[in-house]
């Protein structure tokens, strides 16, 4: 499988019998990226321990303010965010 960008994705497959394939040869199939409507889960309305209104606003500075903007490598450059909080924020993103 080779990433063709973060939307599309080009599936090579090697089966057998052709009659096996979910779509014709050549066709392109859309993958949606990232988990189902991730991005409607806010961080700033959202309870979360150890993360309270000002640390949620720093977040928001960096860009990160929904579950789809959380990603350890992110998170851990905000000021403030240590192991246990980007741990936290992660868990909540699951």
């Amino acid at each position: 499988m080779r990433v063709i960008s973060a939307e599309i994705l080009e599936v090579d497959l090697d089966l057998r019998e052709p009659t096996d394939l979910p779509f014709e040869a050549g066709q392109w199939i859309s993958v949606p990226f990232g988990p189902k409507n991730v991005r409607a889960y806010s961080i700033a309305s959202t309870p979360l321990p150890k993360i309270g209104p000002g640390l949620k606003a720093t977040l928001a500075s960096y860009g990160i303010e929904t579950a789809a903007d959380v990603a350890s490598r992110t998170v851990s450059a905000v000021p403030g965010f240590g192991a246990t909080r980007t741990k936290e924020l992660l868990l909540w993103r699951q």
